[in-house]
């Protein structure tokens, strides 16, 4: 800093220094946070080349489930922010929003009990408002329903007829014979599994967090009567076309269908 810089900052106001030294601090702390990031990436990758044998076999494009959160962070993004997406303007800005406009909306107003001034008493005027928007999760809540079925029969019939009648109140039956399991937590597993990639061991973990003691065996039986129950119909079709290709792939393993071992060892 030379003379000429020293007199410039004489000639500035308190207020204009603090300015300039918070933003001088805001531009350390980026440069901080972004020395700390590209560290990081540098120890990643001399793990990758150093590391193990084992940790050398992993593929390129293959992310480690411990080194994801480094890999995919980086301090040069913003946060998205908050809108409301309409058709009657365009964001400037190329970065786009989260779009909030079908979620609800929980007003919380915040104000002030005294509306009197403090130095003279006078009633305060309102001015203005200060807004601002958070995202919230509410934890999966659950419940249990219990399905109460009333049965009548007729007094009178009981003592003329030979038989007495029964009546029942209509009443659906459960998805699973015999099972406390809801269309809402089966679908939930399935989706889990299934389309998510969460294998049910780890499942039964979340629930237990939860509260819930459910067992990986018992959600296996869940999937097996499921399947011999309403989806059995579903496999056979897709088994059928399946065995029409001229060939099967499944991870590296690619087997020509005509080798009839294959198909009644492994298919059928």
């Amino acid at each position: 800093m030379g003379c000429e810089d020293v007199m410039n900052l004489r000639n500035l106001s308190q207020e204009e220094l603090i300015k300039m030294i918070n933003e001088k601090d805001k531009k350390i702390e980026a440069l901080t946070e972004q020395l700390n990031w590209y560290s990081q990436q540098i120890k990643l990758q001399q793990k990758k080349l150093f590391g193990s044998s084992s940790e050398k076999t992993v593929l390129p494009d293959q992310i480690s489930l411990f080194d994801e959160i480094e890999l995919e962070s980086t301090p040069i993004k913003q946060e998205p922010e908050l809108e409301e997406i309409t058709y009657r303007r365009k964001r400037k800005s190329r970065q786009r929003g989260i779009d909030i406009s079908s979620l609800p909306v929980k007003k919380v107003i915040h104000d002030i009990d005294n509306k009197s001034c403090p130095e003279c008493g006078a009633l305060l005027r309102k001015i203005g408002e200060n807004k601002r928007k958070e995202l919230v999760y509410h934890p999966a809540r659950y419940e249990v329903i219990e399905h109460i079925q009333y049965v009548y029969t007729c007094d009178r019939c009981d003592r003329e007829a030979v038989q007495s009648p029964i009546y029942k109140a209509p009443m659906k039956e459960p998805v699973i014979y015999k099972s406390f399991a809801s269309p809402s937590r089966l679908s939930y597993i399935i989706d889990n599994k299934f389309n998510k990639a969460l294998p049910l061991y780890r499942q039964e973990v979340m629930f237990n967090q939860m509260g819930l003691k459910l067992s990986r065996q018992t959600m296996a039986n869940w999937m097996i009567k499921l399947h011999d129950e309403y989806f059995r119909t579903i496999a056979s079709h897709m088994h059928k076309v399946l065995l029409k290709s001229q060939y099967l792939h499944g991870d590296e393993l690619c087997k020509d269908l005509h080798n009839s071992s294959y198909v009644n060892n492994y298919i059928m």
